[in-house]
């Protein structure tokens, strides 16, 4: 018998009492056939095991035994079995708890009250087997009983993690000579090793600290059946091949609640349960009932009956079908009923991840909501993400799906993640810069709101998000991983013979912590997100930090060019660059300092900004507060620890000023409508409603840990996020009150050439108008007033145009045309110029924007 192997949970735990000194705790066992709850709502450990584990039964590999299956019930009544067959074989298996505390002792107590077998064989009890550590776990691994009588056998429990397996134990009977065999027995377990009460009796349960049981959420429960080596569940009449494939499986049965409706539930709409089985009269009369439950797992009944059908008020609980037979309750299954889609994860090992590293097989569902259908019901990976986020106690997540879905129309993928927004109480910061992001014109990822239930419990409100990584479907550029055979070895590609000045996706983070990563000369950390193992390849990695390089070179020059003649925007797409900052800085967003900053550049394309990530430390989040609505957060920041940056190079130069201002302008309706009373920002709240309250209750006790009295709640947090941008708003428009305000406004002392325009200095055609409207195909007439000058430079649209260009008496006068031939009505070009003393020091700065205007009637119509 000691080949035999079971699948089975058969037996719940209700508690475990600590263990005293001096005493013996009875840890009371219940029978649950169901492996769910009890009539008092109990509820297992968890399912266990595998389905279709092979078990040979004697003799072994026969295929005859297959017709001698049996037919045996095993019922309970006041925690007293009563089993009885007259097959041949018949296999009870149990496993009477999965986890226990490490080098406890346990002494497991089967009283059999009364045994009549019309045979000369004696049944078995197998206690505690799991396979080949028997002997590890028992003081007596197997033992045959005859008549009435008690069997004491102590479990040692096999180390396992940080827990114990008890293990499975199983009743033979053995019926080779015909008969029938019944049996009433009792189980119990105690925790430690002193005496049992003797002459049958049974203790109290004693008190102590009582375990966590979660019933599985969306899993089937176990009862008695069969099953064959390859997993398949037959029936008594099914014919099995003679094949050693098909050696009989272990013993099952399951008693399954199934939920019509539950992919997709509406309000309004009828979750109907139904069962397996039905009132067959040996199995009893089958009834339902439906639970509605909170986060916390307080229960209510809601109705009786297999139809249930939720309304709004049911959002952000669990609704529950519970199976009853002959009123006592057998299985159940719940799900979280809620306005936004729901994801639920179901690791393979029932536990949480712990670690950040570890990685976990898991099945996900993503159940739908009015908006969409069921998203995914399938196989995952899942590990933890994010590095500060990682910290707090609502964890991100990354997942790897068994194959490319395309999830709520974003296009097919495997990678995904799951941000938890812990210190966005609104959880609505990210989201809503990402989006706005998107209108600006940049690569986006997009997200959408969840719920998440993990491994049964309600874990709050999430974003499901796209991760940003390459493919077609994500930052679309040349993918290096799918060139070579294993994307950990790049080795193969030849510089030499391709083209390697692109197809890379580029993270600035002084976090430093992916496997490709260099420094820059400035002391500019840059690592390589994709291809992740660009190191493999020394040549490419070299010609990314040369190319990094060139471009700081370029935007910390005061003529914008680097040593090898190219200006920054040969090197950096400046629409990109402009939509990246003026995101990053409306939303106020300090972590875009120093880290979560990408960039991408594919094959002969410059390099790109976007997409934006990570606004949790921005827009007035808790953990920065309110004070800095009315502040630029990227260009006047003097940290010192992140002295070296970008922004601040870059809005020294009033082209790309400009550039900003019109992008301003130009996205100036959508924040707007932001924060408009019923806007976006409303509606968003509205969506969130209960599902923030949820998300508040069940993280309330760790936000206070965290943030104490700044803790502010989803819906005092979403109101001062909406605050925060209508006073942001405000302040941005009198910032943007025109180019002069802006560039003033925006200075940098520590730059490292700081734009200080000089009042009066340029005039164009006589005007000294800020702002000149030209024919986009005339020369205008400058003239630079500048005493104690020796010579001007002149830049165009933030490239150099004239050099030294001589002063005599205090001024310098020259043509240019600001506007090519394509030019477009209203399109603007800005030409700055720098004059400097004999010995190379600015003596003054100025700049003038020009307005192309194309004449009235101008063109050719052709009838």
């Amino acid at each position: 018998m000691g080949a035999h192997r079971a699948t089975m949970s058969a037996f719940a735990a209700l508690a475990l009492a600590s263990v005293g000194a001096s005493a013996a705790q009875l840890v009371e066992v219940t029978f649950d056939p169901a492996g769910g709850a009890l009539a008092d709502d109990v509820r297992v450990v968890s399912v266990g095991g595998a389905y279709g584990s092979n078990v040979n039964l004697y003799p072994s590999g026969s295929t005859a035994n297959f017709a001698d299956l049996p037919s045996a019930k095993i019922t309970l009544a006041d925690n007293v079995f009563s089993y009885s067959t007259s097959d041949r074989w018949c296999n009870f298996w149990t496993k009477p708890i999965e986890h226990v505390r490490a080098g406890r002792s346990y002494t497991y107590v089967i009283d059999v009250l009364e045994y009549a077998n019309g045979s000369s064989s004696r049944p078995w009890f197998n206690v505690g087997q799991t396979h080949s550590d028997q002997s590890a776990q028992l003081s007596s691994a197997a033992v045959q009983v005859a008549g009435t009588g008690r069997i004491v056998c102590g479990l040692s429990g096999r180390a396992a993690d940080r827990y114990s397996l008890l293990g499975r134990d199983f009743v033979d009977f053995n019926h080779s000579d015909g008969g029938k065999c019944s049996m009433r027995f009792r189980v119990q377990l105690y925790a430690g090793s002193d005496a049992v009460p003797s002459d049958g009796g049974y203790a109290a349960p004693g008190e102590g600290v009582s375990m966590p049981l979660p019933v599985p959420t969306w899993t089937d429960h176990v009862f008695l059946g069969w099953t064959n080596s390859t997993g398949e569940a037959v029936t008594e009449a099914t014919v099995v091949a003679d094949s050693a494939d098909h050696v009989l499986g272990a013993v099952w049965k399951e008693w399954r609640v199934d939920v019509g409706g539950a992919e997709r539930p509406r309000p309004g709409s009828a979750l109907t349960a139904s069962t397996n089985y039905g009132s067959d009269g040996e199995t009893g009369e089958v009834s339902f009932s439906w639970m509605r439950g909170d986060w916390a797992g307080n229960w209510e009944t809601a109705a009786e009956g297999a139809q249930y059908s939720p309304s709004e008020s049911d959002y952000a609980h669990f609704l529950k079908a519970v199976l009853k037979v002959d009123g006592k309750s057998l299985a159940e299954k719940s799900i979280w009923f809620s306005r936004m889609p729901v994801v639920y994860v179901e690791t393979e090992d029932g536990r949480a991840i712990v670690n950040k590293a570890d990685r976990k097989n898991a099945h996900l569902r993503i159940q739908g909501n009015a908006e969409f259908k069921q998203q995914y019901d399938g196989a995952t990976e899942i590990k933890g993400r994010g590095n500060s986020s990682w910290n707090y106690p609502k964890k991100p997540y990354k997942l790897k799906l068994d194959k490319k879905t395309d999830l709520f129309g974003f296009g097919k993928n495997k990678h995904w993640v799951l941000i938890a927004n812990f210190i966005d109480e609104s959880s609505l910061r990210n989201k809503t810069a990402y989006d706005f992001s998107g209108v600006c014109g940049l690569e986006c990822m997009d997200s959408t709101w969840v719920d998440v239930v993990f491994n049964g419990s309600y874990d709050g409100l999430y974003q499901l998000c796209e991760h940003i990584r390459v493919g077609d479907t994500r930052v679309d550029i040349h993918n290096w991983e799918g060139d070579v055979e294993d994307e950990e070895d790049l080795s193969s590609i030849d510089p030499a013979a391709t083209d390697i000045s692109g197809g890379y996706l580029f993270e600035l983070s002084n976090e430093f912590d992916e496997e490709s990563q260099f420094k820059l000369s400035n002391g500019v950390p840059v690592m390589v997100n994709t291809p992740e193992f660009l190191r493999t390849n020394p040549a490419m990695m070299e010609w990314c930090s040369n190319f990094w390089e060139r471009v700081f070179s370029a935007w910390y020059a005061a003529d914008g060019m680097n040593g090898e003649g190219e200006n920054w925007q040969d090197l950096a797409d400046v629409g990109s660059m402009a939509s990246y900052w003026l995101v990053q800085d409306a939303f106020g967003n300090d972590d875009a300092w120093y880290k979560s900053r990408f960039t991408y550049k594919d094959i002969g394309g410059k390099l790109t900004f976007g997409p934006v990530w990570d606004f949790d430390w921005g827009c007035g989040t808790t953990v920065v507060g309110t004070n800095n609505v009315c502040a630029w957060r990227l260009a006047k920041n003097n940290y010192s620890e992140y002295s070296v940056s970008f922004y601040k190079e870059w809005l020294d130069d009033p082209w790309f000023c400009l550039k900003a201002l019109e992008k301003y302008r130009e996205m100036r309706p959508a924040l707007a409508e932001l924060v408009a009373d019923g806007g976006t920002l409303d509606r968003d709240v509205a969506y969130l409603a209960e599902s923030g309250s949820a998300d508040d209750a069940r993280w309330d006790a760790a936000r206070r840990s965290e943030f104490g009295d700044r803790k502010r709640g989803f819906a005092q947090d979403a109101a001062t996020f909406k605050w925060w941008m209508k006073t942001r708003l405000a302040w941005l428009d009198s910032q943007f009150a025109d180019l002069d305000v802006f560039v003033a406004s925006v200075r940098n002392g520590r730059s490292a050439s700081p734009f200080v325009r000089t009042a009066g200095t340029l005039s164009v055609n006589g005007s000294a108008e800020r702002e000149v409207p030209l024919l986009r195909r005339s020369d205008a007439e400058f003239s630079v007033l500048a005493p104690g000058a020796a010579t001007v430079d002149v830049m165009l649209n933030g490239r150099p145009l004239m050099y030294a260009l001589p002063v005599s008496g205090g001024v310098c006068s020259f043509r240019a045309r600001p506007f090519d031939a394509a030019a477009s009505n209203g399109e603007r070009s800005l030409v700055a110029v720098t004059a400097r003393r004999a010995d190379g020091t600015v003596a003054a700065q100025d700049y003038v924007t020009l307005r192309a205007e194309v004449p009235p009637g101008f063109g050719i119509w052709i009838k």
